[in-house]
């Protein structure tokens, strides 16, 4: 879009020079207001492309800026997803770990008691 909008720029201004070098004699008799507004209507239509433009490229950075947001969204997701599976497995875990010390405790227990009693 840039380079249309530099193209159209180059082909406008391009022309009025031409029209001025042409006209040369008429545009040097032309009074400071005249010359104000004939600048004003050569760089009124560029003004109008430039901000269609600039529009044009603002929308194009928010789609790809959405787009954007849009993955990463849907990356946490993945990843809040991923993190309550691995809590899942962490409990699951922590649960055997204290299974796995209640049953060494107890023989550990039983073992006192054996040792009290005097029983191999």
């Amino acid at each position: 879009m840039e380079k249309i909008g530099i193209s159209i720029t180059i082909i406008w201004l391009s022309l009025f020079s031409l029209l001025l070098i042409l006209k040369w004699e008429q545009a040097s008799l032309l009074s400071l207001n005249e010359w104000g507004d004939f600048l004003a209507g050569v760089t009124a239509p560029l003004a109008f492309l430039w901000l269609i433009v600039g529009y044009m490229l603002q929308r194009k950075e928010l789609k790809a800026n959405t787009e954007a947001l849009l993955f990463q969204r849907e990356e946490m997701a993945n990843q809040a997803k991923e993190l309550a599976e691995q809590n899942t497995h962490m409990k699951i875990y922590a649960d055997a770990t204290v299974a796995q010390a209640n049953i060494a405790e107890s023989n550990h227990t039983t073992e006192k008691i054996k040792a009290t009693l005097g029983i191999s």
